[in-house]
């Protein structure tokens, strides 16, 4: 289970490297700040890290079966 749960947080850290820098999901979430409100930002923000979270749980489920 420990083995999982490092997997799982590698996984997490090279996705959220991946959009650290200025990308598509990080100006549309500045986009939507300035144009709609802050908050709406905020939760673009929260739904694409949702994303981001799911899609790692999916990796580490997917190499457990690899490896």
């Amino acid at each position: 289970m420990q083995h999982l749960l490092i997997l799982f947080f590698a996984t997490f850290s090279a996705a959220f490297m991946a959009t650290v820098p200025p990308g598509l999901l990080n100006l549309n979430a500045a986009k939507t700040s300035v144009e709609k409100d802050k908050l709406n930002g905020v939760i673009f923000s929260l739904g694409v890290s949702t994303v981001i979270i799911i899609q790692a749980t999916i990796a580490v489920f997917i190499s457990k079966f690899l490896g």
